[in-house]
């Protein structure tokens, strides 16, 4: 059970925010592995792997594009662009429950999800958008959007 994931302890750290600790055994003791923040966490099979993954919810506030852990053997590790399928499957559901006038903020994170799904051609269109509706704000845009 050497450096292996023993278990996994969600701690409540604010109102939509929360850690997620891996939990093992590594140099004979019970250690913390690996710490993820987010606000909600999904623990599921997404491919032929034997152990699950670990999907981080990390914004409640927009338009949430979640990281996604595997376990390499030693260790979890941020393994987002392996799963193109995954985030393909989340932009056709998040482009059809956003309302018409998202913010240009939200739409950066559909873009953001349009390029993990591999759709970079839909991530410029998405971009364009974003970019476009920021701008008609005048001085109200958010800065971060534009940038």
């Amino acid at each position: 059970m050497q450096e292996l994931p023993l278990a996994l302890v969600e701690r409540q750290t604010g109102a939509a925010s929360s850690q997620l600790d891996v939990i093992g055994k590594a140099a004979g003791r019970i250690v913390r592995l690996l710490q993820i923040d987010g606000f909600k966490f999904d623990v599921v099979p997404l491919d032929e792997s034997r152990l699950p993954f670990i999907i981080a919810h990390t914004d409640a506030s927009v338009l949430d594009v979640p990281d996604i852990y595997r376990w390499n053997g030693d260790r979890f590790v941020e393994d987002s662009a392996a799963h193109s399928e995954y985030y393909r499957q989340r932009l056709g559901e998040d482009k059809n429950t956003l309302p018409e006038n998202s913010s240009g903020v939200v739409l950066v994170n559909l873009a953001r999800i349009a390029i993990l799904s591999g759709d970079e051609t839909e991530a410029k269109t998405i971009l364009t958008e974003a970019l476009s509706r920021e701008r008609s704000k005048g001085a109200q845009a958010n800065a971060e959007t534009l940038r």
